[in-house]
């Protein structure tokens, strides 16, 4: 047994954590209720149609694969979508516990690592998709224990099934799962220059950016999020509205590919740069023309005030885990780029796998201001002393 600290808050820490997060979903289920609406209804309806046909009824659907085969095991075990919702709510305590561990690994037992923890509870944002029957709570809780897998494995210098495993579910769960790969390439490309590996950096390289490319190609072709061209066409912000921006355009002869991508962005590049602009602003910047006055300022007194912590973070805070803030400013890089080459989510869907990361270098962030902070106050009250 670990030895206690004599603070009720670290000692009990993991209790009040899940007792929080009981809390949380609860109210949330009992304002929201099970959201089968929207978009939910077209993965139990692929979970019906593969178990007819064993097959998918497109391509794209690949991508989104671990929803719709829990949707097909809770139709056939006739659970429908309570059981679909439990496998969801379970996956997500875990990841939370996991998110706790892993706060506490780059903190140490410090109030940061607690609060840090408890902050992903009462993000209300990003835990209301644990309501829905939608990919986004598989997919936040699969790349958040992706992550912890993959950073306990390179503390211990090899890598298991599970992370394995975790990394395929996360590439499959959503079609945005591939941007991960390049946050992966770089974090292992500093750990083992720093141990001298440069064969594995370079077998590495290869084999990633070759990957890379075939799964976003095959993406691509599957259409779905990965229809690049039908937003530009269209001149979508915000994804399936269009506005007319892009009236005169001149098209790629071989369409939605990678190919086709380069040669709209070389000769559509004032359209590229005005869109990218509109669609930077949407994506970060959180509020909506549609949501309430009351919504919007919700949304940037949470949001604001946490992008420039972990902005601080980034450049000046300290992580015991050599590599991660890289980790975390290259995933941020390449989600910001998928809604560059297509478009933004109506309900701001496509940033929320990056609250997680983004609450870790915030903290980062406020464990080095403080101090600061502490010393310009004592430096200010000293000097006014000596007047």
């Amino acid at each position: 047994m670990s030895k206690r600290s004599g603070n009720p808050l670290y000692d009990h820490f993991y209790w009040i954590l899940i007792g929080s997060w009981f809390i949380v979903q609860g109210i949330l289920l009992w304002k929201f209720g099970i959201v089968t609406t929207g978009e939910a209804p077209k993965y139990l309806n692929e979970a019906l149609y593969f178990r007819k046909h064993l097959s998918f009824s497109e391509p794209k659907y690949i991508f989104y694969s671990p929803l719709i085969f829990l949707h097909l095991v809770a139709n056939i075990l006739h659970v429908g979508k309570y059981g679909v919702l439990a496998v969801q709510l379970l996956i997500n305590l875990f990841a939370t516990i996991r998110f706790a561990d892993l706060a506490r690994k780059l903190f140490g037992k410090t109030p940061s690592a607690v609060f840090c923890g408890l902050a992903l509870v009462f993000f209300i944002p990003l835990q209301i998709w644990n309501t829905h029957l939608y990919t986004e709570s598989l997919f936040i809780s699969f790349t958040i224990l992706f992550t912890v897998s993959l950073i306990h494995c390179i503390d211990h210098g090899r890598f298991s099934i599970g992370c394995y495993t975790l990394g395929l579910l996360v590439l499959f769960t959503r079609p945005t799962g591939m941007l991960i790969i390049p946050a992966v390439m770089i974090l292992l490309t500093i750990e083992w220059i720093l141990a001298s590996y440069w064969w594995r950096v370079l077998g590495m390289w290869v084999l990633g950016l070759l990957g890379f490319g075939i799964v976003l190609e095959l993406a691509m072709k599957g259409e779905g999020e990965f229809d690049f061209m039908k937003p530009f066409i269209e001149g979508h912000i915000i994804c399936g509205v269009p506005t007319g921006m892009a009236d005169r355009i001149n098209l790629p002869a071989d369409g939605n590919s990678l190919s086709g991508l380069w040669y709209f962005a070389s000769h559509n590049s004032a359209l590229l740069l005005d869109l990218a602009e509109k669609k930077l602003i949407a994506f970060w910047g959180m509020t909506r023309t549609y949501y309430s006055t009351a919504h919007n300022y919700a949304l940037m007194i949470l949001c604001y005030p946490l992008y420039s912590l972990a902005l601080f973070g980034l450049l000046k805070g300290k992580i015991e885990v050599i590599g991660i803030k890289s980790y975390i400013f290259i995933l941020c890089c390449f989600f910001c780029l998928s809604v560059l080459f297509s478009c933004d989510d109506w309900l701001n869907r496509f940033i929320m796998p990056l609250f997680p990361f983004l609450l870790l270098l915030a903290f980062a962030g406020l464990r080095e201001l403080f101090p600061r902070m502490k010393r310009a106050i004592e430096y200010q009250y000293f000097s006014i002393s000596i007047l």
